[in-house]
C-alpha cells in the first residue's frame, strides 16, 4: 500500500516531483496498471479525442485534519522512485526555494556526482529543467529536453514528462496556443486514467505510477494556467478541478495512516500547486457569478494550502487573479476594490513584477466604468512601474501573465491619446514601448561593440543582484520545509528593489554623460516629438503604426515637418493577416495570379494614396505591418522601415577604414545546398565595389572579421539565413566552418559587431522576425543596426537565386549612379517588375534604416 508522490509548481506554471521518502515495497508486491503512452509528437495537431473525464466535476475539499497530517520532506530519506535525497539534492531545492538559482545549480551538479542509478539523474535533470524556466532561463531548459526526451524513452518507453516540460516552457514563453496542443497531447494519451487511492497490495511499479500521476498533475495544471491567461474561464474551471481533485487524492494518500507509512514525507509543493488550482478555480467562479464572493469557498480552501507551506504571497497571487476575474467579468466596482487590496499586499511583499499588472488591471476597471482620466493616470502609473524594472530583471521573459503583457500599456496608452488626437504624448508612449522592448532584450548583454566599461560591469552587478532579490521575493517562504545546513543570507525585501533600482539610475545617469548611445540600450529614454520633426526633410513622411488587436481597424499617424495627420484604415488584423496568408499560399504555389490578387488587396486597404504627396516615405511598422512587403505593392517611391522613429536623430560616427566587403556562397562541406547564383552575385558586387569576394572557404567568421577591421562602408552577406523566432537573439546567417558551416548569431553581432555603414543581407528570411513585447522587431536587421549600421536591405521570405543576383545587380548601379539606397532599392524592384517577374522575385526585399 504505498502512495504516490509529489509535484512542484512553481512561480504558477512549473510544478515537479515533490521528493518524499519510502522503505522498500514488502514482498506481495503487485503492479497497478497504467496507460501506455507511447512516444510523442511535439507541437502536433490538438487531438480530437481527448476522452475527458467529466464525472469529477465537483471539488472534494481536504480538511485541514488531511493537511496539517502531511510531513514535509527531510534529507536522507528515500524518495519514491527508489533513492534516496542526498544532500546536495536537498541542498539544492532550499537554494532554489530561496531566490539562488545558480547555487541551486552548481548543488545538483553535486547531486549527479552522488546519484546512485541513471533513475535519480533523470530525476535531477527534470528538477533543473524545472528550476531554468522558473527563473526565466527557457532556452537553456530547451537545451536540456531532446537529452531528457531520450533519457524518458529509455525508462518509460514514453516522453509523457518531456513534452509537459516543453509546453510549460512554451506557456511561459507566451506561445499559449502551442502549450495547450502539447497539455491536450500528454492528456489524451493518458486515456483517462484516473490516481487509484485504495490499494491491496503496495505497487511493485511505483516509479512509473509517480511519473504519470506527476505528468497528469503538471499537465493538468498547466491547461488551467493557459486557458486562465487567454480568458478562456469556463475551461480553465474544468481543468483546475481535474487538478485540485488529483492532487488532492494524492495528499490523502500521503495522509492516510496505512498507505502513508510506506510513502513517506511530501514535498512542500504539492500543496502549492493544489492551493494554485483552487485560486484558478476561486477564479472561474468568481467570474462566473460576476461577484468577489463567488469563489470565496475554494479561495478558503487555497488558503488554507497556502498557509500550511507558509507561503505568504499566497494572498497576495488570490487577490490579482480575483481581480482579473472581475475585470473580465465587467464588475469594476468589485474589480477596483480587489484590485486595490492586491495593489496593497504587492507591495509590501516586494512583488514588483504584480504591481504594473495590478495597476493595468485597476485601469481597465476604470475604463469599463467610464472613467477615462483616472484609467488613462492607472495605465500610467503602471508604465512608470515597468520602466523602473526594465532591464534590471534580466529581460522579459515571460510575455504574458495573467494574460497582460508589457504592450497591452502602450496599446491602452495609445488608444486614449490617438482618440484625443494628443499628438507628442501619442507619440512618446509609442516609443517608450519600443525602448523599453530593446533593454529587456539586452538585459543579458555585457558587451556592446566589445567593449565594457567599469560602469557597465558595475551595472550588471547590481543587475544581477536585483534578480536574486526578485526572486527572494517572489519564491520565499516562512517554514521549516526546507532547513539547510548551508547559510543562506537572503530574506524577503521590498525595499531592497527600491534600493537596488535608485543606485542603478545613478549609474545609468554616470553612463549617459559619456555616451547617450550606449545609455538608451541600459535605459529607457525617448526622443520628443518636435525633435524629430525638425529633422525631417521636406517632402517626407514617417507613417507610425500604432499598436492595435487583430480585430480592430488598424490606426497610424503620418507625421512631416508641418503636420501630424491621425488615419484609421478600414483595414483590420485579420484582414491583414487573411491577405498575407493568401500571398503566402500563392507564393508557395508560384501562383503569379494570386500573388498580384493579394497585393492588390493589401494596398488598396492600406490606403497607399494618403503618402502621394510626399517623395520618400518611412515606416514605423507594429504587429503584422512588419511583414508587408512594400516592393510589392503598387507604390512608385522609396518606402524605408524603421526599428523606431528616434532612429532617425541617432548619430553616425563609426568609423570607416574601407570601401567594402563582399561575401558569397560559403563552403557549406555538404551540410547545407551550395548557392551558385550567389557566387555570381558576389563576384558582380565586388566588381563594382572594387573589392575581391571572400568565397568558398574564405567565407569564414575570422576571415570576414579580419576584412572588416576597424570598418567598412558596405557589407554584403550572400549566404544562408535563418531566424530562429523563439530566440531572435540566435537568428543567424551561414558562414564556412570546420563542421561544414558555423553561424554568425544575432547575439554575437550585438557583443562583437561587424562595423559597417551598410549592410547587404542577400539572404533567406533575413528580414523576417518576431514582434515583441513593446512592439519592438527582433531579428539580425536589430543586431546590425544596434552594431551601427544606419541601413539594412534584408528579405521577407525564401529568395530566389537568380532573381537575387539580377536585384542586386541593378541595385548596385543604381547606387554607382548617385541614388540613395531607397532609390537604388526602387529602381531595382521597377526594373524586375518591368522584365516581367512576379512580384514573390522583385517584391522579396526590404530597406531598412536611415537613407
Amino acid at each position: 500500500m504505498i502512495r504516490l508522490l509529489h509535484y512542484l509548481f512553481r512561480s504558477w506554471l512549473c510544478l515537479i516531483p515533490l521528493v518524499a521518502g519510502i522503505a522498500s515495497a514488502p514482498q506481495g508486491a503487485e503492479a497497478v496498471e497504467l496507460p501506455t503512452p507511447g512516444v510523442l509528437v511535439a507541437d502536433h495537431k490538438i487531438p480530437t479525442n481527448l476522452n475527458f473525464d467529466d464525472s469529477n466535476e465537483n471539488l472534494t475539499p481536504l480538511s485541514p485534519k488531511i493537511i496539517n497530517r502531511i510531513k514535509l520532506i527531510k534529507a536522507g530519506k528515500k524518495v519514491v522512485y527508489g533513492f534516496a535525497v542526498s544532500e546536495p539534492l536537498f541542498e539544492a531545492q532550499a537554494a532554489i526555494n530561496n531566490g539562488l538559482l545558480n547555487s541551486g545549480l552548481d548543488l545538483l551538479d553535486q547531486a549527479d556526482g552522488e546519484a546512485k542509478s541513471p533513475f535519480e539523474l533523470l530525476y535531477n535533470d527534470l528538477y533543473r529543467i524545472h528550476a531554468l524556466n522558473l527563473y526565466g532561463r527557457m532556452s537553456e531548459a530547451e537545451l536540456l529536453l531532446d537529452d531528457f526526451s531520450k533519457q524518458e524513452i529509455a525508462f518509460h518507453e514514453s516522453n509523457v514528462m518531456a513534452i509537459t516540460l516543453l509546453a510549460d516552457t512554451q506557456s511561459r514563453l507566451g506561445e499559449t496556443t502551442k502549450a495547450i496542443r502539447n497539455y491536450q497531447t500528454v492528456i489524451a494519451s493518458l486515456k483517462g486514467w484516473r490516481f487509484p487511492t485504495s490499494y491491496s497490495r503496495p505497487p511493485s511499479n511505483i516509479d512509473e505510477l509517480t511519473w504519470i500521476a506527476e505528468t497528469r498533475a503538471r499537465a493538468t495544471l498547466g491547461l488551467a494556467l493557459a486557458y486562465f491567461f487567454e480568458g478562456d474561464y469556463s475551461t480553465s474551471k474544468y481543468w483546475a478541478l481535474q487538478c485540485a481533485n488529483h492532487t488532492g487524492d494524492v495528499m490523502r494518500v500521503l495522509a492516510h495512516m496505512f498507505y502513508g507509512r510506506f510513502l513517506g514525507r511530501a514535498h512542500p509543493d504539492i500543496l502549492l500547486s493544489h492551493a494554485v488550482a483552487l485560486t484558478l478555480l476561486g477564479a472561474a467562479q468568481i467570474h462566473e457569478g460576476a461577484s468577489r464572493t463567488s469563489g470565496n469557498q475554494s479561495l478558503d480552501y487555497a488558503r488554507k494550502a497556502f498557509d500550511r507551506i507558509g507561503f505568504s504571497h499566497g494572498e497576495a497571487h488570490i487577490a490579482v487573479m480575483s481581480a482579473k476575474a472581475l475585470v473580465d467579468a465587467g464588475n469594476h466596482r468589485d474589480a477596483l476594490l480587489v484590485a486595490n487590496e492586491a495593489l496593497k499586499l504587492s507591495r509590501a511583499a516586494g512583488l514588483h513584477d504584480f504591481i504594473w499588472r495590478v495597476e493595468y488591471l485597476k485601469g481597465l476597471a476604470l475604463l469599463s466604468a467610464g472613467d477615462k482620466d483616472s484609467a488613462e493616470e492607472a495605465f500610467r502609473y503602471a508604465q512608470i512601474a515597468v520602466d523602473e524594472q526594465t532591464g534590471l530583471l534580466g529581460g522579459d521573459t515571460e510575455k504574458r501573465r495573467f494574460g497582460i503583457g508589457k504592450r497591452d500599456i502602450t496599446y491602452q496608452l495609445t488608444r486614449l491619446t490617438f482618440d484625443r488626437h494628443e499628438a507628442a504624448l501619442l507619440f512618446t508612449d509609442l516609443e517608450r514601448g519600443r525602448a523599453r522592448a530593446f533593454v529587456d532584450m539586452l538585459a543579458n548583454v555585457v558587451e556592446f561593440g566589445g567593449t565594457s566599461s567599469e560602469a557597465v560591469k558595475e551595472l550588471r552587478r547590481l543587475d544581477l543582484k536585483s534578480r536574486q532579490q526578485f526572486h527572494v521575493n517572489q519564491l520565499r517562504r516562512n517554514n521549516d520545509a526546507f532547513i539547510s545546513d548551508q547559510s543562506f543570507d537572503v530574506s524577503p525585501n521590498s525595499a531592497s528593489l527600491s534600493n537596488i533600482t535608485s543606485q542603478r539610475n545613478l549609474q545609468i545617469k554616470n553612463i549617459r554623460e559619456r555616451n547617450s548611445d550606449l545609455a538608451s540600450l541600459l535605459a529607457v529614454s525617448v526622443e520628443e516629438l518636435d525633435s524629430l520633426r525638425q529633422q525631417l526633410p521636406e517632402g517626407t513622411v514617417l507613417s507610425y503604426f500604432l499598436p492595435t488587436r487583430r480585430a480592430e481597424p488598424l490606426r497610424r499617424i503620418n507625421i512631416s515637418s508641418v503636420d501630424v495627420e491621425f488615419e484609421e484604415l478600414d483595414l483590420t488584423g485579420v484582414m491583414l493577416g487573411d491577405f498575407l496568408m493568401d500571398l503566402e499560399d500563392a507564393i508557395d504555389e508560384q501562383d503569379i495570379d494570386g500573388q498580384v490578387a493579394s497585393l492588390e488587396k493589401i494596398g488598396n486597404e492600406m490606403r497607399l494614396s494618403s503618402w502621394t504627396p510626399a517623395r520618400n516615405v518611412y515606416v514605423v511598422p507594429s504587429d503584422l505591418i512588419y511583414h508587408v512587403p512594400w516592393g510589392a505593392l503598387e507604390i512608385n517611391k522609396p518606402v524605408m522601415v524603421l526599428p523606431t522613429a528616434s532612429w532617425l536623430l541617432m548619430t553616425d560616427s563609426r568609423p570607416v577604414a574601407g570601401r567594402a566587403v563582399v561575401l558569397g556562397d560559403p563552403d557549406f562541406g555538404g551540410a547545407l545546398p551550395q548557392l551558385p547564383g550567389a557566387v555570381e552575385e558576389a563576384t558582380f558586387v565586388a566588381s563594382i565595389l572594387e573589392t575581391t569576394a571572400l568565397l568558398g572557404s574564405k567565407a569564414t567568421k575570422s576571415v570576414l572579421r579580419k576584412s572588416i577591421g576597424p570598418g567598412v562602408d558596405i557589407l554584403h552577406l550572400a549566404t544562408h539565413g535563418q531566424f530562429d523566432s523563439r530566440y531572435p537573439l540566435r537568428s543567424s546567417v551561414f558562414l564556412s566552418g570546420p563542421d561544414g558551416y558555423e553561424k554568425l548569431t544575432a547575439m554575437e553581432l550585438f557583443e562583437n559587431p561587424l562595423a559597417a555603414r551598410v549592410v547587404i543581407l542577400s539572404a533567406c528570411e533575413s528580414g523576417v522576425g518576431e514582434v515583441a513585447t513593446g512592439d519592438d522587431f527582433l531579428g539580425l536587421q536589430r543586431s546590425f543596426y544596434l552594431g551601427g549600421a544606419s541601413t539594412v536591405v534584408s528579405s521577407l521570405w525564401t529568395v530566389d537565386d537568380r532573381g537575387t543576383a539580377e536585384f542586386m545587380k541593378y541595385f548596385y548601379q543604381a547606387l554607382e549612379a548617385g541614388q540613395s539606397y531607397g532609390e537604388a532599392w526602387l529602381t531595382a524592384r521597377n526594373t524586375l517588375k518591368n522584365s516581367g517577374l512576379p512580384p514573390w522575385v522583385y517584391g522579396a526585399f526590404i530597406v531598412g534604416g536611415r537613407q
